[in-house]
């Protein structure tokens, strides 16, 4: 396996050479520049009503059979240079892209601490868990690229990720093209908590990572077992509404 995934890397090094996908600067993914020009998500909003809420946190009056209670957006899906860093990342295994999307990620929790408290990186949280990939996407990418978010993101929040903290337990069908009930369908009873982290998720707050957030299902079927867990509160941290 490990051999593999060095041929790939070199492969893929050939089929994709280094350089900004903003501007075509060398040696680089995306410059500091193009970074920049990546604008964060301007409002906060709720996840079930998708009406502006103080900090993203979900409505009181939204709260009742929903798990998640609050939800972190960074920037929009239609920025062009998000797009690209998303797809590569993804799809065509570069991995050394989570040092941008990581910062952008970082960027919208220090935007959030910007106008609100109590601030989210001052012990706010006491873990993140990475939205676990199925099994058969795993071994063909080589990785899941929520943990690799995620492990960037804590190198600015100073807690544990919580990598195996709840498992995938049903190879699912990708949820890309699928409308919201297929996808609610397809995703429910896909996660359990792993029996290790019982004592240690309880009372806690999780911050879940994952890439785009678009009906939801997903992250929200992941805070429907950490909260079964006992986990006190839930929230979610996402690159982009897709």
């Amino acid at each position: 396996m490990k051999l593999f995934l060095k041929l790939k890397k070199i492969v893929l090094d050939i089929l994709f050479p280094l350089a900004c996908l903003g501007c075509g600067k060398e040696d680089v993914w995306l410059c500091n520049e193009c970074l920049e020009k990546i604008p964060l998500e301007e409002f906060f909003y709720c996840a079930v009503c998708q009406q502006k809420s103080l900090r993203g946190e979900t409505h009181a009056h939204c709260q009742r059979d929903f798990y998640l209670d609050g939800l972190l957006i960074a920037s929009q899906w239609k920025n062009k240079n998000l797009r690209q860093l998303i797809h590569k990342l993804k799809y065509n295994f570069v991995q050394d892209l989570k040092i941008p999307l990581g910062k952008i990620l970082i960027k919208k929790i220090q935007q959030a601490n910007h106008f609100f408290t109590p601030a989210l990186d001052s012990g706010f949280f006491d873990g993140l868990i990475p939205i676990p990939l199925a099994q058969k996407r795993l071994l063909w990418r080589g990785f899941n690229q929520a943990q690799l978010l995620a492990e960037q993101t804590t190198q600015y929040l100073r807690i544990p990720v919580w990598a195996e903290a709840v498992k995938r337990i049903k190879n699912t069908k990708p949820q890309v093209g699928q409308k919201q009930h297929q996808r609610q369908k397809n995703i429910s009873g896909a996660f359990l908590c792993d029996l290790k982290f019982i004592d240690s998720l309880k009372n806690k707050k999780i911050l879940l990572i994952d890439d785009v957030y678009t009906t939801g299902a997903t992250i929200l079927e992941v805070a429907k077992v950490l909260k079964a867990a006992g986990t006190k509160e839930v929230w979610g941290l996402v690159l982009a509404r897709g």
